[in-house]
């Protein structure tokens, strides 16, 4: 009884499907980022993993937050603002470091990207583009995957 409650268990955990979180990040505000944001999927990422299960974690990102997926925000709307300029390279590390540590993927909303008139070349490298942000919503959705929204 022991050995098939034991292979039994083994299996469950070999087989047991990921934790699965959406992100709707829509907020320009670093703070909120940083707070609602990065520290929450550091946070949930090292709580999965202390209990040896796996976190699943996609990115919609859209509305104000483009300005911190961007390069450089030389010759944008957000180069006016003086206070992003300071916020902007801090949150583009810790983007990265999420995208690579904990592979996160992040996907932009494509129309309000080009609305904007933001230029594609203009992305971070880790960003892929996703045709809208409810097309985004219904995928990952439809995929099982829980939404959080942070605005």
């Amino acid at each position: 009884m022991k050995v098939f409650l034991l292979i039994s268990l083994y299996c469950g955990l070999l087989y047991a499907e990921a934790h699965k979180l959406v992100f709707d990040l829509q907020t320009g505000n670093g703070t909120v980022i940083q707070r609602n944001f990065i520290d929450q999927v550091k946070d949930l990422e090292e709580y999965y993993e202390e209990r040896g299960e796996e976190l699943e974690v996609k990115v919609l990102v859209s509305g104000n937050s483009y300005k911190f997926f961007l390069k450089s925000a030389k010759s944008t709307l957000y180069n006016l603002d003086k206070k992003f300029s300071k916020k902007h390279k801090h949150i583009q590390k810790e983007l990265a470091y999420l995208a690579s540590v904990y592979d996160v993927e992040f996907e932009v909303c494509e129309k309000g990207f080009v609305n904007r008139k933001l230029s594609k070349d203009n992305l971070l490298d880790f960003l892929e583009l996703e045709h809208s942000h409810n097309t985004g919503l219904v995928k990952w959705q439809g995929k099982g995957y829980v939404l959080l929204s942070v605005k």
